[in-house]
């Protein structure tokens, strides 16, 4: 099929996943939504259809699916971590209280900020805005950081009475997550182009090396921001193993499949340090996940909260 036909099947898929999101919400919301959650609720539903659907083509890399080209390793990192918020969007859509709303649109807002100053403060060569995805790619960038700014602003920044305090198992791989996740980030941003290829597999890329860095950088803070509240700590390492998954996937993928190129690298070697970290952060991640299941049972209230 052609690029176009396959925007219209993307654009149907898109607009079904958000109406039946939409429906699902407001079961689960039990009470009808004020405007600011009716807000929260668009900015979430549009990135989980778009995150889910859009990460199919990131991961194959078609060439109609973003605004500048991607090493192959990349692209399926970024498919991975489409699939992360759309779970993690998902996820709160489910249990829609105002803080576990505010902690995704947290991570949504972290991803897109900071990419979008050095977008526009340093890398604005690299796109042609002759193109469809180009625009539309400003546009959708540009409608998420006002409407999860407003969001954020207009949310309660806590729930009476729902509180659920993480055991020290949770607080001690959130914080770990935070602090090796925000390392590599900052590390990332502030340097896109060092001189190992185990940190810096996109030497003379720094765009693409900080659209990695935003996913990372994500992960860090959503672990930061959910270490009062043992539901949000879930979230984020739901989140977590599933970007450690998607690395460690990519990684297998990147070797089957890629060949040396201008863009990216120059021989095609296994990403052992990304492959690694982030398939231990996932293992981490998923064993705090059953611990704080564990940790729950016998008490009524975290039961019925439990993801």
């Amino acid at each position: 099929m052609t690029s176009f036909v396959w925007q219209i099947v993307g654009m149907v898929l898109l607009f079904g996943t958000v109406w039946l999101g939409n429906f699902l919400w407001r079961h689960r919301l039990g009470h009808r939504p004020s405007r600011v959650e009716a807000l929260a609720a668009f900015v979430l539903l549009g990135t989980l259809a778009g995150g889910f659907w859009g990460a199919f083509a990131w991961w194959q890399n078609l060439p109609y699916a973003f605004s500048w080209p991607l090493p192959g390793l990349a692209a399926r990192m970024l498919a991975a971590a489409g699939w992360s918020f759309a779970l993690a969007s998902a996820l709160a859509l489910w249990r829609p209280y105002p803080t576990h709303l505010r902690l995704v649109l947290l991570m949504l807002w972290v991803y897109l900020a900071p990419l979008t100053a050095a977008i526009l403060t340093q890398h604005l060569d690299r796109f042609d805005f002759t193109r469809e995805v180009t625009v539309a790619f400003f546009i959708i960038v540009v409608l998420l950081l006002v409407t999860s700014s407003f969001s954020l602003l207009a949310l309660p920044r806590q729930d009476l009475g729902t509180e659920e305090p993480p055991n020290s198992l949770s607080s001690w791989a959130l914080g770990l997550i935070g602090a090796v996740a925000g390392l590599w980030a900052v590390t990332l941003f502030l340097k896109p182009d060092g001189p190992w290829p185990l940190i810096w597999p996109w030497p003379g890329d720094a765009l693409t090396t900080r659209l990695i860095a935003s996913m990372f950088l994500t992960i860090a803070v959503g672990a930061i921001a959910a270490r009062p509240d043992q539901q949000l700590g879930r979230t984020v390492f739901w989140t977590t193993i599933t970007y450690g998954v998607g690395v460690v996937i990519a990684g297998v993928a990147h070797v089957m499949t890629a060949e040396p190129s201008p863009m990216g690298y120059s021989d095609v070697t296994w990403p052992k340090s990304y492959m690694t970290v982030w398939g231990v952060l996932g293992a981490i991640a998923a064993v705090a996940l059953v611990g704080s299941w564990r940790s729950g049972v016998g008490n009524p209230r975290q039961r019925s909260r439990d993801v």
